[in-house]
């Protein structure tokens, strides 16, 4: 995937626009295996995960993007995605973690300093 394809998944993270083929909130064993099964296909998951962060299920589509990259350990977006879902979850540390590990060869590092922007823009719980 290009680098300019991979700036426009950090913009689809935050406007969360796709739509699931799949129940992604298993309520029988057979809705449990067909999210099991979609997330070991890489842009199946990435779709999903988009899906249940736009409906605010951010820890949902954190452990889909989990899932999917336990197969797909390379996925370059579903990396970038699972970081800065980290971010949106209040964990800033855990996503800017994520975010150094990715090479500028990679991804650039314009893309990168975007989004560790993204990452440190967002509001952090009181504690």
């Amino acid at each position: 995937m290009a680098k300019r394809q991979i700036s426009a998944a950090i913009i689809a993270s935050i406007a969360f626009v796709s739509v699931p083929m799949a129940p992604l909130h298993a309520e029988s064993l057979d809705e449990l295996d067909a999210i099991s099964d979609r997330s070991v296909n890489e842009e199946a998951a990435l779709d999903d995960a988009r899906a249940l962060a736009e409906t605010g299920a951010l820890l949902e589509a954190i452990a889909t993007l989990e899932r999917m990259l336990a197969e797909n350990p390379k996925s370059r977006e579903g990396r970038l995605l699972h970081a800065l879902y980290l971010c949106k979850v209040d964990d800033r540390r855990g996503g800017l973690v994520e975010i150094d590990k990715l090479k500028s060869k990679e991804f650039g590092k314009k893309l990168l300093k975007e989004a560790r922007g993204l990452c440190e823009a967002q509001p952090q719980a009181e504690g």
